[in-house]
C-alpha cells in the first residue's frame, strides 16, 4: 500500500527514515526497458543524502550521471534544484555541472548546465539520436558558483525554458524546442564536483 511508510533497510546508504519508493537514485528506466545495458547507468561516484539531494565526487572528462527514480510520465512540469560548485578538474576542455531536465533514453534527452569558466548556463539535447546544438545564455550578474544557486527548467509541451535564481534567461539556452514527450530527471557533471539539493518537480 503506497500510503503505508516502510522502514528503510539498514543496508541502504544515505536515506534515513521511512519511505515507499527506493532506491531514490538509480539507472535510467528508458534504456533498461529497451534492453540497453550500457547506456543510462549511474556513472561516477555519488553520495546521496535523500531522494532530492546528492553530491558528485568524481573529476575527469566524461559525463558523470545519476537519475531520480521518480515517475517520468508527466509531460508539462518545472524541475527545480539548488546546486553548488565544489571543485573543477583539469581534464575536460569545458568542465560543467547540471541536470537532465528530461531523459527518455540515451538518444532522447535534454540537459541544462552551469559553466562557471565561461559564465554561462547552457542547454544541450539529443533527439532521435541527433545531437542538437549547444545554446548559451549569460549567467545573471553576481552569480556565485560557490554558494547554492537555484536552477529551474520549465517544460511546456516540447518547449524548455531556463530560470536561474528566479530570473528567466534570455538567449540561445532557453525557449528551445526539443521533441521529447517526457522523461526522468537526473544529475550530470563533467570534470566537476558539485552538491545538489531540493531536486523536485512542480
Amino acid at each position: 500500500n503506497p500510503s503505508v511508510p516502510l522502514n528503510v533497510p539498514s543496508g541502504e546508504q544515505g536515506y534515513v527514515g521511512t519511505g515507499s519508493a527506493l532506491p531514490d537514485w538509480d539507472a535510467a528506466f528508458g534504456d533498461a526497458a529497451e534492453g540497453n545495458s550500457t547506456a543510462g547507468n549511474i556513472v561516477g561516484s555519488w553520495s546521496p543524502t535523500n531522494g532530492g539531494a546528492n553530491t558528485s565526487n568524481s573529476l575527469g572528462a566524461g559525463w558523470m550521471q545519476t537519475f531520480s527514480a521518480w515517475n517520468p510520465n508527466r509531460e508539462d512540469y518545472t524541475v527545480s534544484v539548488d546546486v553548488q560548485w565544489l571543485q573543477t578538474g583539469t581534464t575536460a576542455a569545458n568542465p560543467k555541472y547540471g541536470i537532465y531536465a528530461a531523459y527518455s533514453d540515451v538518444n532522447n534527452y535534454v540537459s541544462v548546465w552551469f559553466d562557471r569558466n565561461s559564465n554561462v548556463v547552457a542547454s544541450f539535447g539529443i533527439v532521435n539520436g541527433t545531437a542538437q546544438a549547444w545554446g548559451n545564455c549569460s549567467l545573471p550578474s553576481g552569480f556565485n558558483p560557490a554558494v547554492y544557486n537555484n536552477l529551474q527548467v520549465e517544460k511546456v509541451g516540447t518547449t524548455f525554458n531556463v530560470i536561474v535564481n528566479g530570473t528567466r534567461m534570455s538567449g540561445a539556452c532557453t525557449g528551445r524546442t526539443f521533441n521529447i514527450l517526457n522523461g526522468q530527471l537526473g544529475l550530470v557533471t563533467n570534470d566537476t564536483r558539485a552538491s545538489f539539493k531540493n531536486l523536485h518537480r512542480l
